[in-house]
């Protein structure tokens, strides 16, 4: 265990000083490989978000648009990046935890004036099925695409900077 313990420490996870170490036995049959008889379980427990995006929506008025920044997508798709998986998660858990919430998903694109097979709508509608199939109630969430109509920088973009703002997903507060 202090082995694992230190791998995971020499990779920069965090391991909590009141780390509790139990050994317990399974019955399973032996192998004659003895590394195979050999294992560790870690069990842990996934820390609240307490970053700012979760406080913006806390102190957001109805009417305010949020980003939710770092969401990405597949290029010219609406399945979502892996890495984007927490920021799913977060908008869950922030949806949970604030029961009388309602918004609106809004899905953006960058670069054309034209949007081909509504992307920004097929990508706001991928957060609200994602939300739909995690428990949320459809009455407390809508979703719309507005293509480029909404650039946060004008078309077309001076550098990839601004092409990924414009390339957002945001929710709209409609009601607290």
């Amino acid at each position: 265990i202090h082995s694992i313990e230190n791998i995971l420490k020499l990779n920069k996870i965090k391991v909590v000083n009141k780390l509790e170490r139990i050994p317990f036995g399974e019955e399973f049959d032996f192998s004659l490989n003895q590394d195979e008889n050999r294992k560790v379980s870690f069990f842990y427990q996934k820390p609240t978000p307490t970053n700012s995006f979760s406080e913006k929506v806390k102190s957001s008025k109805v009417g305010e648009l949020l980003n939710l920044k770092g969401l990405n997508f597949y290029n010219m798709s609406d399945v979502v990046l892996p890495d984007s998986k927490p920021i799913l998660d977060e908008l869950l858990q922030i949806m949970n935890n604030n029961p009388t919430l309602k918004i609106e998903i809004q899905g953006h694109i960058c670069c054309n004036p034209s949007e081909i097979e509504d992307i920004s709508l097929k990508r706001a509608k991928t957060v609200y099925n994602f939300l739909l199939s995690n428990g949320i109630s459809e009455d407390r969430i809508t979703y719309k695409g507005f293509a480029s109509s909404r650039p946060l920088y004008p078309l077309p973009e001076k550098n990839e900077e601004e092409r990924v703002a414009n390339r957002r997903v945001e929710i709209l507060i409609i009601e607290k």
